[in-house]
């Protein structure tokens, strides 16, 4: 429903369930590896896990879906990309 009302979403909201998956996809990866049993619990996480890998995608996403999609014309000795950050850090 959020891509339809805000058409500008839809990317940022692809863009972060195809990172989710790889994340869960290399978490498993990572099971195979160790040698731990697979089976169809494999790709199964608990509550906090997806909060942790949800904070750091949606940090990653933030500052490069923003520093693609405004205009970054700022002028010399400007550092768009703090600017991504303190404005992500606001409590709005």
């Amino acid at each position: 429903m959020s891509a339809y009302l805000q058409p500008m979403d839809a990317g940022t909201i692809a863009a972060f369930k195809v990172a989710f998956r790889g994340r869960q996809l290399r978490w498993v990866y990572e099971k195979i590896k160790r040698g731990d049993k697979i089976d169809k619990n494999a790709y199964k996480i608990d509550q906090l896990q997806v909060m942790q890998w949800s904070k750091e995608i949606w940090h990653d996403l933030q500052v490069d879906e923003w520093s693609k999609n405004v205009d970054t014309s700022y002028g010399d000795g400007v550092d768009v990309d703090e600017i991504i950050i303190r404005a992500s850090q606001l409590n709005l």
